[in-house]
Parts: structure tokens; C-alpha cells; sequence
């Protein structure tokens, strides 16, 4: 509610502003209008003698009626036109009464010399000790005036104080940090009205924010409101919304795929809706052949680790370089293995795979400062072909790493190998397909690890053997899927042509591991390709348990077939999200095969709930444009890249600046395909 006075001014005497007859002073000079003659023909000027009766500042506002952050009251005669009245020397005809020192309770002074007849009084209290700043309270008094002292007569001074507001007016801040509300009071003019120390604060719920002095501070996730009253007067401002969020910048995107099983889907949401899609400037390195995010050196924030040619840097999300770094006696292009925590301490290292001049593939760690980890590097004898590297590299418990050895067509060693916590090679499994990628899960149910590597055509009859398992059947140009357990033993091996047509069945086999059926053990879903042998692409999920599979699509023609595995309809069953680029439509399948909807979206390279509104979303390329899909497929958001964007490197998702809204960092080709800029986008 608010007060029409500071407290119940009604009369003089009982507040604080007098205006009293004075005793004859003396004269300047007639005023504005002469005096009347006195009985000896002389006139005397009338006077109003003025005392300001000062409350303590820490009297409750009840009792005020001039503010607390008052510090002086100006008072001003006035003639009939409402302009002040103006002495011989054209100054005005007022005083300025200012506050006094602690312990003193009145301040006063004289308006003299003023003219006969109607005088408006006009009292105003000023923040500043000159009488300046905008009036805090004001008052007027008409009265007529006789000769010599006048009064006394009670002023009642009104508060200017019309409105109080808070900016911003909606706040969101993160547990544990601050945010600051600015009030400001107006008067009826909107001009602002200086108040420092009657703010009266409040919150509704005081375990999801507190709020002292305007501060206000997260203390848990949830929505609320702050109050302002402005104390002396009771007047309200609206309430301020407050969301308090809890960001949680995850894990990062450390594998080619996202995680361990290939997903293609970040599990770590927005905390917030970051409006409209737009492109972010950062000084990053303008190629990048890989990337990956990641909380490599403990500060809670994601770092963004490239590997170009042969250099690998960690950056931060502004461009800074943190450290740069080339592995010792690389010859081939630095590929990022993975961000994975190979010697317990909790944080990520940074794995790359390379190829050394003296043939090597080598596979080094750095941690989150840029220095070598000890029992690295890992080495083994590579083929004596430029196209080969490490790949895709797993962590065990106790450190020691599971890796994928990649050659290209009639190169070998292929498939993975493990290395114990002293760099030695403990076992590899030779395969005859080749594939940089492998995912990893416990698509069995004991307990442990398989390894399942990407499996493209074994060219050139490179057959492989299983090492203490059943050998690896790879005929010339077949498509498998090869199951290697943490032991180097093969669990099993699915060949989806046992009698390929006319002998030869060109494609490439890439997996990823989900539960499609909401029980244990997870699934197998296999994306098999076929870019020119006439087959088309298909889609199989393997029941990890007994090696049969459920061909769940099939594609019209060749074509290459890719997505992400993703929760999409919240039924804790995941849904497999593929593109077939031959016919360029997207489709979202159940395990058991029932397609809930397609449309043409662009080709789906990632997941996410990048909007922090609890449904899936769908990161998709489509030429130069990137876009965003709802959990129907309906196109939410796009914006326009001005080259052509590249499903590979996929585009990682990641809250690499720490605000809430997870980044989509994606990346551009040159006209030969190769990835050539890097661009951020929020």
C-alpha cells in the first residue's frame, strides 16, 4: 500500500518542517510588492523563519516523513505567476537546510524580505547536500503575508516517489553463482528518485535463491520470485521471475561417435533454450581433421581438442590456444583416438593415433596441461603403406587401453589390439575388414567390454584370423559384423552374406550399441552400406546374447545409410534415427522395425536435447545448411552456413563456453572433400 505522506503529516508541529514568525530582522530592501507603512511610516518585510526537525535515519519508516537518504530540504518563495521570487541581486529566494552530523535533530534558517500578500512556500528534500537531485518529497503552502514575522503553519510534505522497478525483470542464473538487480524509483515525471538504503528484499522461496542488497544468489534448481519495497514509502515493485538452473557441462563428446557405443546421441541437455540458431565467431585453427570436447584439466569447463595434419591443440571456446603440441615422429595425419581416462585420475587424456616415419603406429596421451602420460606411447609394427593409423581407443579398468588398428585396402594389421598399463601389446585381433571406427559395450550381458570395429570389404583378399576365438570368415568383398571380446577372443561373427551374389558384395559396416527393448543386455544396430555394387543399404539389429539379427530396413537402392540411436519418444526404449542418402529421407524406427515417421531433414549426424525441453532433437547437414529437427522431424531451426557442411567429421554437440546452451561445433569441406574451416554454432 502506499502512503500519500511519508507519516502522517498533517500538521507542523508534530513532524519536522516549521515555518514560524521570526522577530523583526532587519531589512534588505523591499521584495517583489512594498510593505504597508506602520503607524511611523516605515515598513518592515515580512519573514517566515524555517526548521527542519530531522528523524534518525533508523527511525522505522512509519514514523518518517522525510526520507532516509534524504540530505538537505530546499525551500523556495513563490509569487502569484509560480516563479520563484528573485532577491535585488537576482538570486533566489530560498534556503537550503542541510542534514546535520549525528546527534543534532534540527537545521534552520530565514526567508526574509519577502513581499505582502499571497506567498506560496514550496519545501523540497533533495539526496544531495546542495539541494540538487531529484526531489525526494515535496510540499506547498499558500499563505498570506503580513509585515514582520509570520507563521507558524503546519506542511505536510508529500513523497515524488510514483513507482518502483527492477531490471532486468526476469533473471536466470546457476547454483552458486550471482546475479544483481538494479532498483530504481521514479516520480510521477519518470524521472528516477535517488533512494540508496530503504530497499526492502525478498524472495518466495528461500531454498531455490536468496537475495541480499539486490544480489541475488542460486542456491538450487527450481523457479521462484523476488519482491522490492521501497520502505519509506510501501511502494511495490512487480516481482522479478527467477530460474535457477543447475549446469551440468557433461562429459564432452569424446569418441567419433559420441560415446562409447556409437550413439551419435549427447545425453547431456541444454539447461536453457538458446533462442534462435546463430553462428559464433572464434579464432580456432581454420582446419580441423578431428575434434573432440572434453574436461581435460579438471576446471569443470569442456575443453575442444583438434587434431590438424600433424598438430594437436587444446582450445577453449574463445579460440584461446591452450597448448599446441606434435607427436614425436609423426609422418601421417594426427587422428584423435579418444578423450579417455587411461590412468584413474578422474580426468580425461588426450589419445591420438598416428602413423611415425619408421612405420610405426603409435598411439600417445597427453593430459589436460599438454604433458606426455606416463606408459605411453603405445607402439606396434605398421604396414609399409602411408594409410594407416590407430583409431578408436577404450579405456579398461585397471589402464589398461583397448585401441582399433586401421589399414587401408591390402594393408595390414586391421582390428584391435589391447596394451597393458606398461606400453606392451597384450594381444591383437587381425580381421580382414578394414575401418578406422570401433564402438564398445557389454552387448552380452558379463559384465564386460566387447569391441566391435567398423567393417568395410576386405579388398584384395586380406582375410583375417580370430586369435583363441573362431577366426574371422572374411572372404573377398563380404560385409561382417566381428565381435571381440576384452580378451582377444572372438565372441562371435555375423556374416550377412554367407553366398554373396556373384561373389562379391562391396560395403561398410558400422555399429553402434543401444537398448532398443528396455531390458538387458543392450542391442547391436548395424548401418550397412553399399555405394556401388548395386545392393541397397540396410539396417540390422543383433541380439547380443545369441548373434542372430532382425534386418529392421532396407533401403531402395545403394546408397549409404547413418544416424544416431536416441530415446526419442520418452518410453525408455531407444529409437534408431537413420538417413538413407540415396533417397535423402530420414527415418525414425522402433527396434522391432516399425517406422513412426520420415521426412527429409537433411542427413542426421547427431542428438541431443539441445533446447533443454526435455524432448530429443536432431542435429542435421543438408549441403550448406545445418539444421535442427524436432522429435517428429519437424525442421525447428536453420541457419545457413555458405559452404558445404560435412557429415565427417560429424558435427559434436557440447556446452563448450559453460552458459547452459550446448554448442554444435561443425565443420566445412574444401572442393575436394577435405575438411577445410570449423565453425560454432549456439
Amino acid at each position: 500500500m502506499r502512503r500519500a505522506t511519508y507519516a502522517a503529516l498533517t500538521t507542523l508541529l508534530a513532524a519536522a518542517l516549521t515555518l514560524a514568525a521570526l522577530p523583526s530582522c532587519g531589512t534588505n530592501g523591499p521584495a517583489t510588492a512594498p510593505g504597508s507603512p506602520q503607524a511611523d511610516g516605515s515598513s518592515e518585510p515580512a519573514s517566515v523563519a524555517v526548521t527542519v526537525h530531522w528523524p534518525p535515519r533508523t527511525q522505522e519508516a512509519a514514523a518518517r516523513f522525510i526520507h532516509t537518504d534524504t540530505s538537505s530540504v530546499k525551500v523556495c518563495a513563490l509569487g502569484n505567476d509560480g516563479k520563484v521570487l528573485l532577491n535585488d541581486d537576482g538570486t533566489e529566494k530560498s534556503l537550503v537546510l542541510v542534514r546535520p552530523a549525528e546527534g543534532e535533530t534540527t537545521t534552520s534558517g530565514t526567508l526574509v524580505d519577502l513581499p505582502y500578500g499571497p506567498v506560496t512556500l514550496r519545501a523540497t528534500a533533495h539526496p544531495n547536500a546542495d539541494g540538487t537531485g531529484t526531489p525526494q518529497a515535496k510540499a506547498e503552502l499558500v499563505r498570506d503575508m503580513k509585515p514582520g514575522p509570520n507563521g507558524p503553519f503546519g506542511l505536510g510534505m508529500d513523497c515524488t516517489i510514483a513507482s518502483v522497478t527492477i531490471a532486468p525483470t526476469s533473471v536466470c542464473v546457476d547454483v552458486g553463482e550471482t546475479k544483481t538487480l538494479v532498483p530504481t524509483a521514479l516520480d510521477a515525471d519518470g524521472s528516477p528518485v535517488f533512494v540508496a538504503s530503504t530497499w526492502e528484499w525478498s524472495v518466495a522461496d528461500e531454498s531455490i535463491a536468496s537475495v541480499d542488497a539486490g544480489v541475488v544468489t542460486g542456491l538450487s534448481a527450481g523457479e521462484t520470485t523476488v519482491s522490492l519495497v521501497e520502505g519509506d514509502t510501501e511502494i511495490a515493485a512487480d516481482p522479478v521471475p527467477i530460474t535457477v538452473i543447475q549446469i551440468d557441462v557433461g562429459e564432452g563428446w569424446h569418441h567419433e561417435a559420441a560415446d562409447d557405443g556409437g550413439s551419435g546421441f549427447y545425453r547431456w541437455a541444454s539447461a536453457l533454450d538458446g533462442g534462435e540458431l546463430t553462428e559464433e565467431t572464434v579464432g580456432w585453427p581454420a582446419v580441423a581433421s578431428s575434434c573432440l570436447t572434453g574436461d581435460i584439466d579438471g576446471d569443470g569447463l569442456l575443453e575442444v581438442v583438434t587434431a590438424s595434419s600433424m598438430t594437436v591443440r587444446s582450445l577453449r571456446a574463445n579460440g584461446t590456444v591452450e597448448w599446441s603440441r606434435e607427436p614425436a615422429g609423426i609422418e601421417s595425419d594426427a587422428f584423435l583416438s579418444g578423450l579417455v581416462d587411461v590412468n584413474g585420475d578422474g580426468l580425461r587424456e588426450v589419445l591420438v593415433g598416428y602413423r611415425t616415419i619408421s612405420h610405426n603406429l603409435r598411439l600417445s596421451a597427453y593430459d589436460g596441461d599438454g604433458n606426455p602420460v606416463d606408459g605411453f606411447p603405445m607402439v606396434r609394427p605398421g604396414p609399409n603403406g602411408s594409410d594407416s593409423t590407430f583409431g578408436e581407443a577404450f579405456a579398461l579398468p585397471g589402464g589398461d587401453v583397448v585401441v582399433q588398428t586401421f589399414a587401408d585396402v591390402g594393408l595390414t594389421p586391421r582390428g584391435p589390439s589391447r596394451f597393458g598399463t606398461d606400453g606392451s601389446e597384450l594381444w591383437q585381433y587381425a580381421v580382414g575388414p578394414h575401418g578406422r571406427g570401433c564402438v564398445a559395450g557389454d552387448i552380452d550381458n558379463d559384465g564386460a567390454l566387447e569391441f566391435i570395429p567398423v567393417a568395410a570389404a576386405a579388398w584384395r583378399n586380406v582375410y583375417g584370423s580370430g586369435v583363441g576365438g573362431n577366426g574371422t570368415t572374411t572372404w573377398d568383398k563380404h560385409a561382417v559384423t566381428i565381435i571381440v571380446n576384452d580378451d582377444g577372443s572372438e565372441l562371435y561373427t555375423v556374416d550377412y552374406y554367407p553366398d554373396p551374389p556373384g561373389g562379391t558384395v562391396a560395403g561398410v559396416i558400422k555399429h553402434a550399441v543401444a537398448d532398443l527393448d528396455g531390458a538387458a543386455p543392450d542391442e547391436l544396430i548395424v548401418f550397412e552400406s553399399h555405394a556401388d555394387d548395386g545392393d541397397p543399404c540396410r539396417i540390422h539389429v543383433i541380439d547380443g546374447t545369441t548373434g542372430d539379427y532382425t534386418t529392421v530396413y532396407t533401403g531402395d537402392s545403394y546408397s549409404e545409410v547413418s544416424g544416431a540411436i536416441a530415446d526419442v519418444d520418452g518410453d525408455s526404449r531407444s529409437e534408431i534415427i537413420a538417413t538413407d542418402t540415396g533417397s535423402g529421407v530420414t527415418y525414425i524406427i522402433e527396434g522391432d522395425g516399425t517406422v513412426v515417421t520420415s521426412a527429409s531433414v537433411g542427413e542426421v549426424v547427431a542428438a541431443n536435447d539441445i533446447d533443454g525441453d526435455g524432448e530429443v532433437e536432431f542435429i542435421t547437414v543438408d549441403g550448406s545448411m545445418l539444421r535442427i529437427a524436432g522429435p517428429t522431424l519437424a525442421i525447428e531451426k536453420s541457419v545457413p552456413v555458405g559452404a558445404n557442411l560435412t557429415s565427417w567429421p560429424r558435427p559434436r554437440v557440447s556446452d563448450i563456453d559453460g552458459n547452459g546452451v550446448n554448442d554444435i561445433v561443425a565443420f566445412t569441406t574444401d572442393g575436394s572433400g577435405n575438411p577445410d574451416s570449423v565453425h560454432v554454432f549456439e
